[in-house]
């Protein structure tokens, strides 16, 4: 399946106009797509098929046993990309505490774990708050403190800017920043190429639950697969991209098109 190391940002870049299957959909998959091996920029012929291998990373089931789905599940947390269907209880606080009651924690424990994980995200304020009195924002917000008190390190989002105002993409781009620092793998499905570009350490392109290519935030700017996969550029590399032909003719070679504006 679908492994990366401590501290990642991965975004999956879900191609062709997908509707309907986000992670969830990859999730629940009988079984998950596997890297394809290969030159990371490599889109491999559909005729010849890509090679599958599976990465390790603790989470891999051993040969010939299966790997549990509850075992995978304490590990890996799942971020909605509407957070009305993941919110449920009368408290925002009470919301969050549900996961470590459910992994069978004391009640101290419990509380604790639930003060941290809304500490972390901003929201310890607007504990006795119904989560549906919330901004859109701080209920995206309640839902991700609900993944982290159930103690997951590797956090998977569905769209995670979507029907949010500049205010709260900043807010949920400031939180995700956070928790890639402190070490939580984050897995984001999304069709936002631009925030792909700004954020990724890896890219995954999927059309249809298939793994097209992986590699790293490069793969963004590699023409043959963004145009195989129907994505436009970034934002910030079109420019370059008109430029190339006059860039060449001056003698000013471009190896490769910036990624984002550091790049740039």
């Amino acid at each position: 399946g679908l492994m990366t190391k401590r501290g990642k940002f991965v975004f999956m870049l879900l191609v062709l106009a997908l509707v309907g299957f986000g992670v969830y959909g990859w999730l629940n998959q009988p079984a998950a797509p596997a890297f394809p091996t290969g030159e990371p920029s490599a889109v491999e012929p559909a005729e010849e098929g890509p090679s599958f291998r599976h990465v390790d990373s603790g989470l891999a089931p051993k040969p010939g046993a299966a790997q549990p789905y509850r075992t995978i599940r304490g590990r890996v947390g799942m971020v909605f990309q509407n957070p009305d269907d993941q919110v449920f209880a009368a408290t925002v606080f009470d919301d969050v505490r549900f996961g470590p009651e459910q992994a069978g924690h004391d009640e101290e424990t419990c509380d604790r774990m639930a003060r941290d994980a809304l500490e972390a995200v901003g929201l310890w304020s607007q504990r006795e708050s119904a989560p549906f009195s919330l901004s859109q924002g701080q209920r995206k917000r309640a839902a991700i403190a609900g993944v982290l008190a159930a103690g997951s390190n590797i956090l998977l989002f569905d769209e995670p800017m979507a029907s949010l105002d500049p205010a709260g993409k900043n807010e949920i781009q400031v939180l995700l920043n956070d928790l890639q620092a402190a070490g939580k793998t984050l897995v984001v499905a999304t069709h936002d190429v631009d925030f792909a570009a700004a954020w990724a350490d890896g890219v995954i392109l999927m059309d249809s639950g298939q793994v097209m290519a992986v590699g790293s935030s490069a793969l963004l700017v590699s023409e043959t697969a963004m145009q195989v996969a129907g994505l436009a550029l970034p934002l910030v590399s079109r420019p370059f991209e008109q430029l190339r032909p006059l860039l060449k003719r001056g003698g000013l070679g471009l190896d490769r098109l910036p990624v984002n504006t550091e790049e740039a």
